[in-house]
């Protein structure tokens, strides 16, 4: 019957894009952002990146994670025991955690920098970790703007992302470009003060100047190197 072959064309067809789907087993496992365990890829097309979690595929050389309907694609390249990940024109490089179960590997000896952030009492450390802190400029003369965001996780990592959007006006109209970026590193309150690594250009600890005020609605601006941030919306 018609409705039979109907039914297997589209058994085939989910077959193999199930098989296609998780081609690279070499992607199965979990990875760490300097030393910290910050990705984790299963083997059912599940996966965390912290405490957000996401379906995951292989779509030819690059890596899709879905969440909320919402996608990432991410162009990646595996070298050993090294997952790099292209965020915009920034590598991101991840290291494998060997013969790990999912969440391992998170404790350190009391005093580390992760040890501080995951437990911090410090009000700036949980402020920081209350919610992802954004910037946004805009140039009204240009048209140009760019947008930055920062989101610290409770194992003492963070991550950043970044846009800018630019306009210029020609013999053929207004082109629009668009750059992004993105990275991350390690963090620690100590003493009330912000200590951050920024790998490869600062790959150690060190403090950043933070203040912090309220706007007039009453939420909390954090000032950080003479830029404002507020809770991303």
């Amino acid at each position: 019957m018609k409705w039979q072959t109907l039914a297997k064309g589209w058994i085939w067809a989910l077959a193999l894009a199930a098989s296609t789907a998780w081609a690279d087993q070499k992607l199965v496992g979990q990875w760490a952002l300097n030393g910290q365990p910050y990705l984790v890829l299963n083997k059912d097309g599940t996966g965390t990146l912290e405490r957000d979690a996401f379906t995951w595929r292989v779509q030819g050389n690059t890596l899709v994670l879905s969440s909320g309907g919402a996608a990432n694609i991410l162009p990646y390249r595996i070298n050993g025991q090294v997952l790099t990940l292209q965020l915009g024109i920034i590598p991101l490089s991840l290291q494998r955690i060997n013969g790990e179960p999912a969440g391992a590997g998170r404790h350190k000896a009391a005093g580390g920098p992760a040890d501080k952030a995951a437990n911090a009492s410090d009000p700036l450390a949980q402020l920081l970790l209350s919610s992802a802190w954004c910037t946004f400029k805009y140039n009204q003369t240009t048209g140009a703007s760019t947008t930055t965001r920062y989101q610290f996780f409770s194992n003492g990592t963070y991550s950043n992302s970044g846009r800018g959007e630019t306009y210029s006006s020609g013999r053929y109209g207004t082109v629009a470009g668009q750059h992004d970026s993105g990275g991350g590193g390690r963090w620690a309150v100590r003493n009330g003060l912000l200590y951050v690594s920024s790998p490869p250009e600062q790959p150690d600890m060190q403090p950043t100047q933070v203040t912090v005020t309220r706007n007039s609605s009453g939420y909390p601006i954090i000032h950080a190197e003479g830029v404002e941030y507020a809770t991303c919306r």
